[in-house]
C-alpha cells in the first residue's frame, strides 16, 4: 500500500463519470484534517457500492468505540465523586 487512511477521518462521496476522468464506478473520501481528494475506482457499481458501506460502517465503529469510551471515562469520574 501507498498509505493508511482512518476511515473515522473521511467523507465519502460518489463520483459521476465526468468527475472521475471517465470512470464509470468511481467514489472519492475526502479526509478532513487536510482537505485531501482520494479517488477511488471500482470494476463494477455493487463493488464500489460494497465498498463505499464498509468503509461507513469502519467509520460509525471507530466513532462508536470513542463515544462509549468517553461515556465510561464521565461515569467513573462521576462514580468516584460520589
Amino acid at each position: 500500500p501507498k498509505g493508511v487512511v482512518a476511515c473515522d477521518q473521511v467523507r465519502i462521496y460518489e463520483l459521476e463519470p465526468k468527475e472521475a476522468s471517465g470512470h464509470q464506478f468511481a467514489f472519492q473520501l475526502l479526509v478532513e484534517s487536510t482537505n485531501k481528494k482520494i479517488n477511488l475506482f471500482a470494476s463494477r457499481m455493487d463493488e464500489m457500492k460494497d465498498w463505499m458501506t464498509e468503509i461507513r460502517l469502519a467509520k460509525k465503529k471507530k466513532l462508536g468505540v470513542e463515544a462509549a469510551t468517553q461515556d465510561l471515562d464521565s461515569n467513573r469520574k462521576v462514580n468516584t465523586l460520589e
